[in-house]
């Protein structure tokens, strides 16, 4: 298969499949997905699709570091319970590169559609030679969220956005790695700018000679700065 998600030796699967276990009871009052496992066994869950999950800075995207630049989060299941997937759940890792502890879980639209994806793109891929590490990319400062599909030389790279990072990219549709920077780069200026601007005007709004002194409770005159 073009696809290979991480192997089970470092995936951390058993770690994350015992923390949901343990969660089963979570209260109804979160999002429907995580209702959906309240009365999960071991029998209808299903952890799935195992891939690294990466973050890419927008600074990054500025400074034209490329995809190289993106860095190692954990790795990424897809929680799937009695046949249906409901979210995602993270495994870090340690420095010998072992699991270690699971991180953030997730539940919604963006897990759901990230299985689709890789059906797509297993179809689509179905008669390529080449072999693709399966990864999963976001750029957080404009709302990307893709599949990120590594290539073993350099060039090869397939990203697939699930999420349309404002408005700048199609969803389920394939990006190298130049048009993907192509697309964004444009907006991740005006990110920084507005970023800037708040930051300013922030700046402004609490600056030291805006605030009160604080009193003394006891004789008269401010507290000495």
């Amino acid at each position: 298969m073009p696809i290979q998600f991480a192997p089970e030796g470092i995936n951390g699967c058993s770690l994350l499949r015992n923390r949901l276990l343990a969660r089963r009871r979570v209260s109804r009052s979160f999002h429907e997905g995580i209702a959906a496992f309240m009365d999960v066994s071991g029998d209808s869950l299903n952890l799935k699709t195992p891939h690294a999950q990466y973050d890419l800075l927008i600074a990054d995207v500025l400074r034209g570091e490329g995809l190289n630049a993106a860095q190692f989060i954990g790795i990424r299941h897809l929680i799937e319970v009695s046949g249906q997937v409901v979210g995602a759940g993270q495994v870090l890792l340690d420095r010998s590169g072992k699991p270690h502890k699971v991180g953030k879980l997730s539940f919604g639209p963006f897990s759901q559609q990230t299985a689709i994806s890789f059906g797509q793109l297993a179809t689509l891929l179905a008669n390529e030679a080449k072999a693709y590490e399966a990864r999963f990319l976001t750029i957080r400062a404009i709302a990307l969220f893709a599949i990120w599909l590594k290539g073993e030389e350099s060039g090869d790279d397939i990203i697939y956005p699930i999420g349309n990072g404002w408005g700048r990219l199609q969803v389920n549709s394939v990006y190298t790695e130049e048009e993907l920077f192509a697309a964004i780069l444009p907006h991740a200026h005006t990110v920084i700018e507005l970023h800037r601007k708040w930051k300013e005007m922030n700046f402004k709004m609490f600056k030291p000679d805006r605030v009160r002194p604080k009193m003394r409770t006891s004789g008269a005159g401010p507290d000495p700065v």
